[in-house]
């Protein structure tokens, strides 16, 4: 199994290599080979690809790993190239899949340089957490999701406080909030 994780990463930079390659080939013009059916289905298959890297990289490990910065980078890779898909599919237009997906090809090939795939359970329970806590108690993100939401109101609030009292923002119920300097 971890043979498998180990040729996924790669596999998974030279797949989206591959894609990226093919979605630029629109910017060739006219005289650029007709490549939309493979350029689809390279891009499916990266995507596939990618998404299974995860499930055997579980596997591997007896259970879902914790995430360490390159795992956390490879999955930045794949929302980005997902969310890509969702957006070319919706619009019509591939014209923009050549620098989104050398963006993703980069993105995955330093999370693929630096993995720690963790050759057991233990190796992989070594791995850095990104949120702590988050593997004794599943509702432990979001109670840190919460408490980051709330502190980032508070600063947001504190800092409009500051600057009303200093005179850089005044608030006039019909006007708005305003950017004033009094000299």
């Amino acid at each position: 199994m971890l043979t498998a994780v180990h040729a996924l990463n790669v596999l998974l930079p030279l797949a989206y290599l591959i894609t990226a390659v093919l979605y630029a080939m629109v910017y060739g013009g006219p005289e650029a080979p007709a490549v939309e059916r493979q350029r689809r289905t390279a891009f499916l298959g990266t995507l596939a690809l990618h998404a299974s890297y995860f499930v055997v990289r579980n596997l591997a490990v007896g259970g879902p790993a914790k995430i360490d910065t390159w795992t956390a980078l490879s999955s930045v890779a794949l929302s980005t190239a997902v969310l890509y898909a969702i957006l070319a599919r919706s619009t019509g237009q591939a014209n923009t899949g050549g620098p989104v997906l050398t963006a993703v090809f980069l993105m995955q090939t330093l999370a693929s340089a630096f993995a720690a795939t963790g050759a057991d359970r233990g190796a992989a329970e070594q791995l850095p957490v990104g949120v702590a806590g988050a593997d004794r108690d599943p509702a432990q993100p979001l109670a840190a999701v919460g408490r980051d939401l709330h502190l980032i109101a508070a600063a947001r609030q504190l800092r409009i406080e500051q600057l009303t009292q200093r005179g850089f923002i005044f608030n006039n119920k019909n006007l708005g909030f305003f950017f004033h300097y009094h000299s």
